[in-house]
This record gives C-alpha cells, structure tokens and sequence, in this order.
C-alpha cells in the first residue's frame, strides 16, 4: 500500500474518487481548505499552470483532474496524499481513505521501523 500511487489507489475505487471529490472539490467555508490548497503542499506542488487548467474545466472535478496530473508524474505515493491532507489539516479525508484502506497506518509504521530501526 505504501508504494502504490495515487492514481492506482483512487482509479481502482469508484467509492473513495466520488468521496474525495466531494470533500475536496467544494466547501463550505473558506477556512475548510480543499482541492487547490492541496495542490500547493510539499507533498503533491502541482504547478500553477495545473491549477489554473483545474479551475478553468469546472464541469469536471478539480480533485479528480489534480490527481490525473499527479498519476502522470508517477511519482507520488498514497502516503504522499496522506501527508499532503494531514499539511491541510484534512483528517476528515484521511479517514475516508483509511476506512477503505484500513490496514495502510499499520502498514506505514512497519516500514518506517524497518528503515529507521
């Protein structure tokens, strides 16, 4: 789970793409960051030119797009989203994802014992 992208981990799961687009894609209020704040962290720094192009296609969703340009970078990891949503203080999407993969912590802090121990 650790090694698997993004974009095998989303596209294999109609389910978690729907959600995410949901919580990402719109909020509420200003203050729930989303889709384009996640955009701009370390973790996933899509280039403005991807986030303008994201804006500029509203019928689509700009989360699922973000993750397209992500998936064709091929190299950000399910752990990379994970860290990217905790950068945006977005539990509530991390739990999404980890009620669908439930296993994906345990996983992560096995491997970083093995690494680092």
């Amino acid at each position: 789970v650790i090694v698997s992208s993004v974009s095998e981990k989303i596209a294999e799961n109609k389910f978690l793409q729907d959600k995410l687009a949901l919580h990402l894609d719109h909020t509420l209020h200003r203050v729930i960051k989303g889709w384009e704040d996640l955009a701009c962290t370390r973790e996933i720094n899509a280039p403005l030119e991807v986030r303008l192009r994201c804006k500029l296609r509203s019928q689509d969703s700009c989360t699922m797009m973000l993750f397209d340009v992500v998936a064709a970078e091929g190299n950000k990891t399910l752990k990379d989203l994970m860290d990217a949503l905790a950068a945006i203080k977005r539990n509530d999407v991390k739990k999404i994802i980890t009620d669908v993969y439930p296993g994906l912590f345990k996983l992560v802090i096995c491997f970083l014992v093995r690494i680092y121990c």
